[in-house]
């Protein structure tokens, strides 16, 4: 039976049936070769970013130390993983194998997406091309291109796992069968949860989905996200407590993290003002009122028309929908920090540009021409000329805004060195204020210079000592804020990073 017939909603996307290898497998392959190629450049250049260079340093030298930062920010599982991979990483340029693991995972999560729209009967291609701009969000351009982010991938491709797991629909819903794959899923989740907590709330975008495309009453779909729910409220429970314990142990890394917010109503207006707008531009990571207000107006207009059903279970499903936006950034609503950086946002863009999707489906049935293969082929255009666009956006800021800049700095890095007199004992390090790097800088992420964190400068000359075939034992580095410069010493060993806004 043609999908036509099965979805009314999606009347205008013609598609064969889901079975067979050539309409399963091969889009799904595809996808996964995109991922890959659109965020070759991560692992095909070397470069360090920021923490990076601290966790290569202490990985070789202060092993306790990465463990009891990150477990003292309830992330143990995510403290294992940088252990292993950076334990194992000799050079910089071993962390190429890092960020490939995380572009493996991404592919994998883009997988998991594709296969969810299958489910809600959307044609192959466009679920691919959907999958494939989700892969390609900003917050998983940062992930992808930040060694030390990479497990936040692989933390959001668990909790896709178990979305699918406990929403899939074939699934035995009553005895033995219905306990394990539940206690299956929350094991999954808390491992999820122990490495990420904001990629954890990846489960809501698969719930939006299910919610979105369900034919059920109201009553029958509340009660079929009733698991998912429970196991999230589980989970959040588990690593809440997790969070508590290593603060206990290991201290807190500041106040403002480790603390509740005392402000809800504040921080609801934040999250208004800041990260939804950030999640409503979309693949722009320089955000505009304009570009969130269109983007605002279409889901407004849009995705009530796409939820098909009764008035009673248009209204259940939108505010279903509606309640998932804050909860899909509730670790960063709790806490006293408000700092929305795009790598906390892992779940809220991408459910944000589901919303868009599914709004531009029920603009096209509406108001589009009465003939459906015209339908389906202006709703194509619309969704392939979106992924094309968001994977050479995707690419570009990789390259502009990590490999190259990253690059520069460490090959000056590098050439002071050479310049240095034979084996100094003392190397003087001159930071760079955060803004005199060579691109824009968005947070502490896109643009910024590895050189104006205070905790990088050790790591990054140990890592240019080693790949010029000096010894770094021994090797005191004393880095210096760059307002204090006149602090150093006369005739000392100095690199300079000052210089690096003259490659502008």
């Amino acid at each position: 039976m043609n999908e036509t017939n099965d979805a009314n909603s999606r009347k205008s996307l013609p598609d064969t049936p889901a079975s067979g290898w050539s309409n399963r497998v091969l889009p799904a392959v595809a996808l996964a070769f995109c991922v890959i190629l659109t965020y070759a450049p991560v692992f095909a250049v070397s470069y360090g970013f920021t923490d990076d260079y601290s966790f290569l340093q202490e990985a070789w030298k202060q092993r306790a130390a990465i463990w009891a930062g990150l477990v003292s920010c309830g992330r143990p599982v995510d403290a294992g993983l940088i252990l292993f991979f950076f334990g194992h990483a000799q050079t910089l340029a071993d962390l190429c194998w890092v960020r490939a693991w995380g572009v493996v995972c991404l592919a994998a999560l883009a997988v998991m997406v594709y296969v969810a729209l299958r489910r809600a009967r959307f044609p192959a291609a466009l679920s691919a091309a959907f999958a494939f701009i989700v892969s390609t969000l900003p917050p998983f351009q940062v992930c992808s291109a930040w060694a030390t982010n990479t497990n936040y991938i692989a933390a959001s491709a668990m909790a896709a796992a178990c979305a699918l797991l406990l929403l899939n629909s074939d699934a035995p819903r009553h005895g033995a069968g219905k306990f394990w794959r539940f206690a299956l899923a929350c094991l999954v989740l808390v491992v999820a949860m122990l490495t990420y907590q904001p990629a954890t709330m990846f489960v809501w975008f698969f719930v939006a989905i299910f919610a979105a495309t369900s034919k059920e009453a109201p009553s029958v779909l509340v009660k079929r996200l009733l698991p998912i729910s429970l196991a999230a409220v589980l989970v959040c429970a588990v690593g809440y407590a997790a969070f508590k314990i290593g603060v206990s142990v290991y201290g807190a890394q500041s106040e403002e993290r480790s603390g509740v917010t005392t402000d809800p109503l504040g921080k609801f207006v934040w999250f208004l003002t800041e990260p939804l707008m950030n999640a409503l531009n979309l693949n722009a990571i320089r955000p505009h009122p304009w570009r969130a207000a269109l983007s605002g107006a279409l889901i407004v207009a849009g995705l009530p028309l796409f939820i098909e059903g009764s008035p009673k279970k248009k209204t259940v499903v939108l505010g279903i929908l509606i309640l998932l936006l804050p909860l899909s950034y509730l670790p960063n609503l709790m806490a006293r920090e408000s700092w929305a950086s795009y790598r906390t946002e892992v779940t809220l863009t991408p459910l944000v540009a589901l919303y868009l999707f599914l709004a531009l489906h029920g603009l096209v049935n509406k108001l589009g021409t009465p003939s459906s293969n015209l339908r389906g082929c202006a709703m194509a255009v619309m969704i392939v000329a979106w992924a094309l666009v968001s994977g050479l956006l995707a690419t570009h800021h990789v390259v502009k805004y990590f490999v190259e800049p990253q690059s520069v700095e460490y090959r000056l890095v590098k050439d002071r060195l050479r310049k240095l007199g034979p084996n100094p004992q003392t190397i003087w390090f001159i930071r760079i204020h955060w803004d005199d790097g060579l691109t824009l800088v968005r947070y502490d992420e896109f643009g910024t210079p590895s050189s104006c964190k205070p905790w990088v400068p050790e790591g990054m000359v140990n890592c240019a000592l080693r790949d010029l075939g000096r010894p770094s034992d021994g090797v005191t580095v004393t880095q210096v804020d760059p307002d204090a410069a006149g602090q150093v010493p006369p005739n000392a060993a100095v690199v300079d990073m000052r210089m690096l806004k003259d490659f502008r």
